[in-house]
């Protein structure tokens, strides 16, 4: 969108299809650690009470029309107070987002407070692993010899 200035369907789509590995790992990973102990409600209730309300969509919805509001070599290179502040912010949301998670394991899953926390490291351990095999796979296959 930075370089054509528009927003197209293809575009949409091509993203939207390109990121689907992302829902995908955090409702796998989930799945897992929802299944090593009490079950108070059902799978599919229990995963739109972990999405709801979630804080990175948002988040990322705010970064990308920042950088709409860019020029493209402003949004390579931010200046250093925008992009401090950037930081802050996802630093902010990492602590929110993992302090959201382990209460909905304690609260809703009505695990221990040891337990809430096993569970929230276990998720994010297994849904972030993946993502980032998934996402820079090909890469390091390619690094590796895998692509001739």
């Amino acid at each position: 969108m930075w370089i054509s200035g528009r927003l197209t369907i293809r575009l949409i789509a091509d993203g939207a299809v390109s990121f689907v590995f992302v829902p995908f790992f955090t409702i796998a990973s989930f799945a897992l650690v929802y299944r090593l102990s009490n079950r108070p409600l059902r799978f599919t209730r229990a995963v739109d009470l972990f999405f709801a309300a979630n804080p990175w969509l948002a988040w990322l919805v705010g970064f990308i029309a920042l950088r709409c509001f860019l020029t493209p070599v402003r949004a390579a290179v931010m200046p250093r107070g925008l992009w401090l502040a950037v930081e802050v912010s996802f630093v902010t949301l990492l602590a929110w987002s993992a302090w959201r998670d382990w209460r909905f394991f304690r609260d809703v899953l009505q695990r221990p407070s040891t337990r809430a926390t096993r569970d929230l490291l276990l998720q994010r351990a297994i849904a972030w692993s993946c993502a980032l095999a998934w996402f820079q796979g090909p890469a390091a296959a390619g690094l590796l010899g895998g692509a001739r």
